[in-house]
């Protein structure tokens, strides 16, 4: 049985509901599951989207800040 290596490099972005990033996380090099934090703590309430882009996808997640 062959085992592959599965590697590629993960950018993590977060975004304001019109455009601007607030965050960015370049070439995270991933092989397997992946686990991170980004504090977001110092950002004010509002509504941010969360992009995860690998080589070939894009992910988004909505995230709503209210302290």
């Amino acid at each position: 049985m062959k085992k592959f290596l599965l590697l590629f490099s993960l950018v993590i972005a977060t975004v304001i509901v019109f455009g601007q990033q607030v965050d960015r996380e370049d070439n995270i090099r991933v092989n397997g599951p992946v686990k991170n934090q980004v504090d977001l703590g110092q950002l004010p309430n509002g509504i941010y989207f969360m992009v995860l882009e690998g080589d070939t996808e894009r992910y988004f997640h909505k995230l709503v800040i209210r302290k």
